[in-house]
């Protein structure tokens, strides 16, 4: 089970960073813009929310979840294990929230 989290956490995560290549590149290449019209295919809401979105919530929440909960995984777990993963759940969550609910000026 955490190796489909940690795949779903790792494959949003690029889709994530390919669809930001549309800032850093000018011609926007065609494949940016097909990846991020099949990563917004549902168009829920203005502005869309991604697939790539919800799901690296999903593996965020689950892979801090079985290291906070199982015995084994806690035991094993440093401070800088935790330092990273709350990291990337704050870059995360700040990106909605912009895109969301307070976009930038």
């Amino acid at each position: 089970m955490a190796v489909v989290f940690g795949l779903l956490f790792h494959w949003s995560f690029l889709i994530i960073v390919l669809r930001h290549l549309r800032f850093f590149v000018e011609p926007i290449a065609q494949w940016i813009s097909v990846i991020s019209a099949l990563d917004g295919f549902f168009a829920i809401g203005i502005p869309t929310l991604y697939l790539s979105d919800a799901a690296i919530l999903a593996g965020l929440t689950f892979l801090f979840l079985r290291r906070v909960v199982l015995p084994r995984v806690r035991y094993i777990s440093l401070f800088t294990d935790y330092f990273s993963l709350l990291l990337i759940v704050a870059v995360v969550s700040t990106g909605i929230l912009m895109r969301h609910f307070f976009p930038p000026i």
